[in-house]
């Protein structure tokens, strides 16, 4: 017997920024020095001119928070101006200037913290009565129909404000591309313009999420400052959000840079206002036959020293299935557990692994003692030696640089897992995780794969006593008005049938029993039709026919509920029988011109039942043209007589 050999594969896939160790995202603190450098022109345009006086109000000033304190400031002008400073400004004053170059600005020392703002228990959603600014739309941050549907949308039955802020960063990040084109480059976009045309830089992305932040009734301000990068390995200029939350206080939202809750310490805060179009700089001047010409501001930032790195929310990696066949598709679980008692958000990056179905970034928020799960697929390769197991590792990162690991086995002669399987692992994996399990009973509830509309959807529901004692009136709810009770001995179990009436949609229902304050709960998902869906998809025939040439059609036929007694005519003339349909099928049909001579069309017609015997009808229609018709078709035709050909 010929022995099989191992393999080990390393199949890697880089992340965009995680997998790129020189960030500081796993430091306690950097010392940042940082320098703002301005300066203007003082020009003659005629006789006899003079500049009386000169006023310049630097409104980018680093700022004390909770994330950030200034070890010192100095303040610098050349030549020598008057200079005042209150927390948001910094106003330099000359008074007869010469017409000559002016320089201005700051040098400065931050201590920047790797921290959270803490929130420790769930704010409600929606806000109400909230006294404070940054709430209404400006200039850039606009507020349209279609954003007020979209924040709607995200905010759906949530009440909690954190997730709906999570939520919120998430959808832009995930549907606004960053696209440095000349558009947003050049000028800073509308969040209309953004949601519009899906793409944007810092300022759009970050514009929109305050968009739709603030539709909500959720006071949200725009951020200007520098940040870190990869890009080049330096600080630049870069814009991200605040969110307010009542009693707590403003909460950092990058979307850019996908910290949706926390930002990483190269994150010096250097103004916060409601519009991004608010000017760095202003300058004011009185003057007689003379102009003031401004020029760009420049900011510099470099690294004076790190804190010790940090090392928190250890998780784990695993396959939901292992020992798989060619081509196979793996669901991978990261499960990771909140030690803190504080919300707090997670972005996971593989680094590590074959083929991926989505892409390899997941932002996960963890709750106060939480534990939350994220979820890929690994796609196995198809080629494989039979003499051959295979190993392959899938490996997973956060945004701290901590890593875990899992290992994946897979050869020949192993059984195929496909994506439909291994969605359905996923499904299952979650479903499990959002079940409460008590100490005196079990409860499992099992649902059809569809239901219609025209009738009841039936859930039923086992319940097990698993304690040490009996049980007297132990209720089972789907909601509040709708409960039965039942009483279990030990170790009895007893089946509990649900009658729901429900409206066309994809449901997760709820289900819980509970006996004096202990309770246990199971979620079950539903996919509620108000019919099978028969639909074609994938036609394919020649648009131009000759009256004499044979020809093709085929088609693909879709349901969503199997249904039974396909009988499929073309044109009135019956064709094909298919006692069952379940899954996409494949139909190739033969025909010739002379069939379509009365006809500019083909008219398929669909008639069938579902498994409850209830019968459908539909009717499709495609154009066609028959071409090269003799005259004595076309004379016939013209009399509806169709033509027997010998």
């Amino acid at each position: 017997m010929k022995r099989a050999l191992l393999i080990i594969l390393f199949i890697l896939i880089l992340p965009i920024a995680l997998s790129q160790q020189n960030d500081f995202n796993n430091f306690k603190s950097l010392d940042i020095k940082l320098n703002i450098d301005g300066n203007f022109t003082l020009e003659k345009t005629a006789d006899k001119a003079r500049m009386e006086e000169v006023n310049v109000f630097l409104t980018f000033v680093p700022q004390n928070d909770v994330l950030q304190k200034i070890i010192s400031l100095n303040i610098y002008s050349l030549p020598p101006a008057k200079t005042t400073k209150n927390p948001d400004i910094i106003g330099y004053t000359w008074t007869y200037p010469n017409f000559e170059d002016h320089n201005f600005g700051i040098e400065s020392k931050i201590h920047m913290r790797n921290a959270v703002v803490v929130i420790d228990k769930k704010v409600n959603f929606p806000t109400q009565n909230l006294d404070i600014a940054y709430k209404e739309p400006t200039e850039y941050i606009d507020i349209t129909p279609e954003i007020r549907e979209l924040a709607e949308s995200i905010a759906e039955n949530e009440d909690d404000l954190y997730v709906v802020a999570f939520k919120a960063a998430q959808w832009v990040e995930e549907n606004i591309e960053y696209n440095l084109n000349t558009l947003t480059a050049e000028a800073v976009q509308k969040s209309s313009w953004v949601l519009e045309n899906k793409e944007g830089v810092c300022d759009e992305l970050t514009n929109l999420f305050i968009s739709i932040m603030r539709s909500l009734g959720v006071p949200a301000r725009f951020v200007s400052g520098v940040a870190y990068t990869n890009i080049g390995n330096k600080w630049g200029p870069h814009g991200w959000a605040e969110v307010y939350f009542p009693d707590k206080g403003w909460v950092p939202f990058d979307v850019t840079y996908r910290q949706f809750g926390w930002i990483d310490p190269s994150h010096v805060k250097l103004k916060a206002n409601e519009d991004p179009g608010d000017p760095t700089v202003r300058y004011v001047w009185r003057s007689y036959n003379s102009q003031l010409a401004g020029k760009e501001i420049n900011l510099s930032a470099e690294l004076i020293s790190k804190g010790e790195k940090i090392s928190t929310f250890p998780f784990a990696v695993r396959p939901l299935i292992n020992n798989v066949g060619p081509g196979s598709y793996v669901p991978v679980e990261v499960e990771i557990a909140n030690d803190k008692n504080y919300y707090f958000p997670i972005i996971f990056a593989v680094k590590k692994a074959p083929e991926l179905t989505e892409r390899n970034f997941n932002a996960v928020l963890l709750k106060p003692f939480g534990v939350e799960r994220a979820y890929w697929t690994v796609k196995i390769p198809e080629n494989l030696d039979k003499n051959y197991v295979y190993k392959t590792i899938v490996e997973v990162e956060n945004q701290f640089h901590r890593n875990e690991s899992a290992e994946i086995t897979y050869s020949e002669r192993l059984p195929v897992v496909t994506l439909a399987e291994a969605e359905a692992l996923i499904k299952k994996a979650e479903r499990e995780a959002k079940r409460v399990v008590s100490k005196s009973m079990g409860l499992d509830c099992t649902s059809p794969n569809y239901a219609f509309t025209y009738e009841k959807t039936v859930i039923k529901c086992s319940i097990k006593n698993i304690g040490g004692s009996n049980l007297e009136a132990v209720k089972v709810c789907y909601d509040t008005n709708n409960c039965l009770s039942t009483s279990l001995e030990i170790k009895e179990e007893k089946e509990i049938e649900f009658s729901l009436s429900l409206e066309k949609g994809i449901y997760n229902l709820e289900f819980v029993s509970s006996f004096n304050g202990d309770h246990a709960s199971d979620i079950v998902p539903v996919n509620v039709l108000e019919d099978p869906d028969l639909r074609i998809s994938n036609i394919d025939y020649p648009a131009r026919v000759g009256y004499r040439d044979e020809f093709n059609i085929s088609m693909i036929l879709a349901v969503n509920a199997p249904v039974e007694k396909v009988n499929i005519r073309i044109n009135k003339k019956h064709i094909l029988n298919i006692e069952s349909l379940e899954a996409p099928k494949s139909i190739i049909m033969r025909t010739s011109g002379k069939d379509f001579i009365n006809q500019k069309e083909i008219i398929v017609n669909l008639d069938f039942r579902d498994l409850n015997n209830k019968d459908y009808y539909l009717e499709f229609k495609y154009p066609i043209e028959i071409i090269n018709v003799p005259w004595y078709a076309k004379f016939l035709r013209s009399l509806d007589i169709k033509p027997v050909v010998l």
